[in-house]
């Protein structure tokens, strides 16, 4: 199976898309199992995933700081 598309949050962040998706990758088979994870490196991190009818692929959002943070511009 693929690993899933993550949308991660904030954008400006590469470094924690970046492990986001190594995880993701690499074992993190749930929304929670990823979440565990990078709360090692971001202890307010969460995951959750996207339930929309119609998606054929899966989608999780996943918030550095707990919650969607704007980027700054």
């Amino acid at each position: 199976m693929a690993p899933p598309v993550l949308i991660a949050n904030p954008r400006s962040d590469a470094a924690f898309a970046e492990l986001a998706n190594a995880r993701a990758a690499n074992g993190a088979q749930t929304p929670g199992a990823l979440e565990r994870e990078l709360r090692t490196h971001y202890p307010k991190a969460v995951v959750r995933e996207r339930s929309l009818s119609s998606e054929a692929v899966v989608t999780w959002y996943v918030y550095r700081d707990g919650t969607w943070t704007a980027t700054q511009g």
